[in-house]
């Protein structure tokens, strides 16, 4: 609760945008994508786009590669780029658990 709490603050205070989005929220998901696959010992597989959807646009998680800048800013009703592609964050993971 504390991170939306954060975010809802950055939000209000932020100006300058990157496709609709704060830049200071941006710059926060960069960071807690960072964070989190720095500090994560869920799986020790390597990730796999989930290929299964795409964007609002018709891109598949292999575009957020290359433009991971973007990631959320073309999500649709099925499609997540932070669940769907390692790129940002996401994707599938095989492996065996590191806990």
């Amino acid at each position: 609760m504390k991170y939306f709490a954060t975010l809802a603050l950055i939000a209000s205070q932020a100006s300058a945008t990157h496709e609709g989005i704060p830049i200071e929220i941006q710059n926060f998901k960069g960071w807690m994508r960072s964070y989190l696959s720095d500090n994560s010992t869920a799986a020790t597989g390597a990730c796999e786009n989930n290929l299964s959807a795409s964007d609002a646009y018709g891109d598949d998680c292999s575009w957020y590669d290359t433009n991971a800048d973007s990631c959320g800013a073309y999500d649709s009703d099925d499609f997540s780029a932070a669940l769907f592609c390692c790129a940002c964050g996401g994707g599938i993971f095989g492996g065996e658990c590191a806990d």
